[in-house]
């Protein structure tokens, strides 16, 4: 029985490839890459000081949390909790709270 004789793996070389599709895609890869940094945009200007300071709490004050609505706190409340919705006590320092319930659309 006659053998066909075995072919030899090839040595020629190959023609290169057009590149031009493959760098346009690393390009581009590399365009979308930076502009996803870290970086971000620039930092807004800082406010400007307001004209008044902090006023801390007092000391040994005597807390009136009020739930369910403001009403007149006793004579010796120093401090007044209210939902964020009720007007603050002008005579006392005030603090609004914000009821988790609120938050809910």
């Amino acid at each position: 029985m006659p053998t066909s004789p075995r072919r030899r793996a090839s040595t020629r070389l190959r023609a290169p490839r057009p590149v031009g599709a493959r760098l346009v895609g690393a390009c581009l890869v590399v365009a979308l890459t930076a502009s996803c940094s870290a970086q971000g945009a620039p930092a807004a200007a800082p406010a400007a000081p307001s004209a008044t300071a902090p006023v801390p709490l007092p000391r040994d004050a005597v807390v009136d949390y009020q739930l369910g609505g403001a009403y007149r706190p006793a004579a010796d409340v120093t401090v007044v909790v209210r939902d964020r919705t009720e007007k603050p006590d002008p005579t006392r320092y005030s603090v609004c709270y914000v009821n988790a319930f609120q938050t809910q659309p």
